[in-house]
């Protein structure tokens, strides 16, 4: 059976048809620059977050959706200037103009009669525009579009960072005002439903299960970011079906993690002492068909390891090593609580690389070190 149906919604530059998890950024945007243009008034606005975080898919989510006013994508590192992203807007509503030697009054000219023809107001939208404060005179141009051209224009700016890391404040107040809406990282359970939404339209049905979906979420947590999370989804289903799987499963899931973040390599293995070796590799074999572990199950997994590979010769202290682990990045851990009042208890994950991969490298070294 194939685990993938439609690799689209897969993709990253995929616009669902419904966005999850954006409610009061969509509405913000509507608030303050969509609903304000069609009564005439033009109000810029800074996009800004980390990668991932669904600026740009809002924003795309928006120009597919929203017929009036008409909204105009361009990524800003695609040219050299605001001249030539006006004349790229330009283009694709049917107007051809060169950006060398045309004036900003022929440009906005231009835009005013599309305008009237078409009956509608533009909105800009300028991914990737931490540069675009070098272009002064482009920037003034583009704030007073109606003041000076007669053009109702309203950019909205799309930058990993708030504008003021960019400009100064003279800088800011002489070209543009305008406010600023930052998105945050989503969180795992937002995380989760991004993936289920994606998986139930890539994916066929008993490909995956909510066991690997949250466990994708959990780890792509960290980084806040769907685009990472989406991306583990993919590379899993991929691998799945290269091993003519029927579905996705958590190696799976740590191989992906490990082709998009490689991290644990042979180099880093050689920095660890026996004792070490002997707890990764016993975490590793908990691991085999299970998200997570815990001491209690660690203890005596240790000792059918020294059984196996007699390279420590007597029981050491496995919460220390354990958290030496931690900080070296091999495994990550949590507290989770056992329910009935019963207390609480640390789980032990390895997220980054398949564990039956792992293991290999780790039993090459210590049978290396048993010889």
């Amino acid at each position: 059976m194939r685990i993938i149906r439609d690799t689209d919604p897969l993709d990253s530059s995929f616009i669902p048809d419904r966005l999850i998890a954006r409610e009061r950024e969509l509405s913000i945007i509507k608030e303050n620059v969509i609903n304000p243009l069609r009564e005439g008034i033009t109000s810029p606005l800074w996009v800004y977050g980390y990668p991932g975080v669904g600026k740009t898919v809002t924003l795309k989510f928006l120009q597919k959706t929203v017929k009036s006013p008409r909204i105009i994508y361009e990524n800003a590192l695609s040219h050299g200037s605001i001249r030539a992203i006006l004349t790229s807007m330009l283009s694709q509503l049917g107007r051809f103009i060169p950006p060398s030697g045309t004036t900003y009054k022929q440009i906005f000219t231009a835009l005013r009669d599309l305008s009237a023809k078409s009956g509608t107001d533009f909105i800009l939208v300028l991914d990737e525009a931490s540069q675009l404060y070098r272009d002064m005179e482009g920037m003034y141009n583009l704030s007073r579009a109606g003041e000076i051209h007669g053009v109702l224009l309203s950019p909205i700016f799309i930058s990993i960072d708030p504008p003021e890391v960019y400009s100064s404040f003279r800088e800011r107040a002489g070209a543009m005002r305008m406010s600023t809406l930052k998105f945050n990282k989503y969180s795992s359970d937002e995380l989760y439903f991004i993936l289920k939404d994606r998986s139930e339209s890539a994916l066929n049905d008993g490909a995956y299960d909510d066991t690997i979906l949250h466990y994708i979420a959990e780890t792509s947590e960290p980084y806040g970011s769907a685009r990472v999370a989406i991306e583990t989804l993919q590379k899993a289903a991929f691998m799945a079906e290269y091993r003519n799987a029927e579905s996705i499963e958590i190696e799976d899931v740590r191989g992906a993690v490990s082709l998009i973040d490689p991290y644990i390599t042979e180099s880093k293995l050689a920095e660890l002492n026996a004792k070490d070796l002997v707890t990764l590799l016993a975490v590793c074999r908990l691991l085999r068909v299970s998200v997570s572990t815990d001491m209690k199950h660690i203890v005596p997994e240790i000792r059918s390891v020294m059984e196996a590979y007699p390279v420590v010769r007597n029981e050491f202290r496995v919460y220390d090593t354990v958290r030496r682990l931690e900080r070296a990045g091999f495994v990550t851990s949590h507290v989770i609580g056992r329910g009935d009042r019963k207390g609480v208890s640390k789980v032990i994950q390895i997220n980054d690389i398949p564990v039956s991969i792992l293991s290999q490298k780790i039993e090459s070294i210590l049978s290396r070190m048993s010889a």
